[in-house]
């Protein structure tokens, strides 16, 4: 198992935790991969992925000069990253106790992706 310096736990064993329930709970999944933008001045991105097929835990890690607008628009959630940025944007400096009342409605505007996962 990797150990980097900036890890604040166990990511790898969380994966894999989570990919053998998935598993051991008859969802058919070939690969499960968690992804995170991290507050590091160099490393932007730390990805693991977990594969069924060899149990196999594998690492990505990317530079922030590889952290792109591109990139988040290619991805599963992409549109939800926007939304979220225009969400954080719109409620930066609201204080927290009025941040649940000003923020009423607002999630509606989000997104939503529908898997069959019973249909390979």
């Amino acid at each position: 198992m990797q150990k980097l310096a900036f890890f604040d736990g166990d990511i790898g064993g969380l994966v894999q935790h989570l990919s053998h329930r998935l598993v051991d709970g008859g969802v058919p999944v070939a690969r499960v991969s968690l992804g995170r933008l991290i507050m590091h001045p160099v490393i932007g991105l730390l990805d693991a992925t977990w594969d069924a097929s060899s149990d196999r835990l594998d690492w990505t890690v990317m530079p922030w000069s590889s952290v792109t607008d591109d990139l988040f628009d290619k991805a599963p959630f992409g549109e939800n990253t926007k939304v979220t940025e225009k969400l954080a944007k719109k409620f930066m400096n609201t204080e927290i106790w009025d941040l649940v009342d000003s923020m009423d409605g607002e999630f509606e505007m989000m997104p939503s992706i529908r898997a069959d996962l019973t249909n390979p």
